[in-house]
């Protein structure tokens, strides 16, 4: 495929989702697709009740990935092939997680460029606390098992993942919504 298509990659907080949905989607350039997406929706296929906790996607991910780690990635594919999107339409593919994902994405889009988006550990804690309920501990065992630390080769690899990257975006501040020329 011949879409220009960006990847995006970054432990949960870093403001991926935020990035995509603002400053590609917004602007109207872009059409996003969602790897998280595609897992949420499986999820509720499987088990009949949206997830609880993001424990339960990282588990559920990890599973879906065991016998093919692009498997989430090549939904996605399979979306947008299913669209009709024109060559000329532009392309926005958020929470990447594994890099068999890239790898897959690379070999099906010549012009696919993955963005690390990185922000400070505390900062990442204050956007997603209210999530967690105030829980760190539980924050720090999903962001254990976000970066890959001790995960199976199929899990969640996002560590790895930024070493991958064509670019990687700070993404420490806020954004201001109203301002084009606005710090992200």
């Amino acid at each position: 495929m011949n879409n220009f298509v960006i990847g995006l990659t970054g432990a949960f907080g870093s403001g991926c989702s935020k990035i995509a949905d603002v400053f590609l989607v917004g602007n109207k350039q872009y059409v996003k697709y969602s790897l998280s997406k595609v897992l949420k929706e499986e999820y509720i296929t499987r088990n009949g009740k949206a997830h609880e906790k993001r424990k339960d996607l990282q588990l559920f991910g990890n599973e879906l990935r065991k016998t093919d780690a692009a498997y989430l990635a090549k939904k996605v594919v399979e979306d947008i092939t299913a669209a009709g999107l024109s060559p000329e339409q532009c392309v926005v593919i958020d929470s990447i997680r594994n890099p068999s994902e890239i790898a897959f994405l690379r070999d099906t889009f010549t012009n696919f460029y993955l963005f690390g988006v990185f922000a400070d550990y505390a900062i990442r804690w204050e956007r997603v606390k209210e999530d967690y309920e105030g829980s760190i501990d539980e924050f720090n065992d999903d962001e254990y098992r976000d970066q890959g630390l001790n995960e199976p080769e199929y899990g969640q690899k996002v560590s790895n993942c930024f070493f991958e990257a064509d670019l990687i975006l700070s993404n420490n501040q806020s954004i201001n919504f109203t301002s084009p020329n606005s710090a992200y």
